[in-house]
């Protein structure tokens, strides 16, 4: 699959397991948080792509997952998903750290260090890239060809990406209509099809804005020792579904007191209105 995305597209990996925080990486992640200071986040990125057009550099941000997953944008609203979105955050702000670090890969002679160093830095996006040879189901005999379609749907990205069709090019040159290896559907009149994970650069500067918002929210509430068990609940999905430390957890809704934190299922619109609500200043 990394042979098929490099043969289609002119994005490059710029680095691979990306340290922020931590020893021989970039530097920390500072999070204002009002009255307390600064937050310095730290974690690892598993790869930064790069491609150039004239003076700008667009970075993409890739998450490695063991099975197919999405990015979901109520959960990202909650602050239940923010972690993707936070290593694209991460490059924008370290990406001359990140073009001129030891641990860089030199991604051809258009992307090497010294020259991305000058360069302006935009967002392409953030995807999930699913790392698993998947089991394929079909009713008869499948020839190579169609058996290999068959498991790039299962490897293809997920996320959000910039809503530019120049930029998506960069990334997919050869498809026509519903790409196999991207969330996109280019449309015959040469545009981008509206079920495309797109979004324009003013709505994904807004989200990575709200991100942070949150994140400074998260940190304000750890600060000031907020510890209430109230795990989330979403229709039938809880955030107890999956946790490691149930057998010693205490939250039992037949105790008094323990409830669930239900969330409401806004939809896009709606969250969308929200979040230009908040950065507004109208919380």
């Amino acid at each position: 699959m990394f042979l098929e995305h490099a043969k289609r597209g002119d994005f490059r990996p710029l680095a691979v397991e990306v340290p922020f925080g931590l020893p021989g990486g970039v530097s920390a992640y500072p999070v204002d948080v009002p009255g307390h200071g600064q937050v310095l986040l730290r974690g690892r990125i598993d790869r930064v792509d790069v491609a150039r057009m004239g003076s700008r550099a667009y970075f993409r941000v890739v998450d490695y997952k063991s099975s197919k997953n999405k990015l979901d944008l109520l959960e990202v609203y909650y602050g239940l998903s923010l972690q993707l979105l936070v290593y694209l955050a991460v490059v924008l702000e370290k990406w001359n750290e990140l073009a001129t670090g030891a641990f860089a890969l030199t991604a051809g002679p258009a992307e090497r260090r010294g020259d991305l160093g000058r360069v302006t830095p935009y967002p392409a996006g953030a995807v999930y890239l699913p790392m698993h040879d998947p089991f394929i189901r079909s009713d008869g005999p499948l020839d190579g060809a169609k058996a290999w379609a068959e498991r790039k749907k299962n490897l293809k990205m997920a996320g959000l990406l910039l809503e530019d069709i120049d930029v998506l090019r960069l990334m997919d040159s050869a498809a026509s209509g519903y790409s196999d290896i991207l969330p996109v559907q280019f449309t015959k009149a040469g545009g981008i099809g509206a079920n495309s994970q797109t979004l324009a650069g003013s709505d994904l500067e807004l989200l990575l804005g709200y991100v942070e918002h949150k994140l400074s929210q998260i940190c304000a509430d750890i600060i000031a020792g907020k510890i209430d068990i109230r795990p989330y609940r979403r229709n039938r999905e809880t955030a107890c579904t999956h946790c490691e430390f149930s057998p010693v957890c205490t939250f039992d809704v037949l105790v008094e007191g323990n409830e669930y934190n239900t969330l409401s299922n806004l939809s896009k619109a709606q969250i969308w209105e929200e979040i230009r609500e908040i950065m507004r200043g109208g919380e």
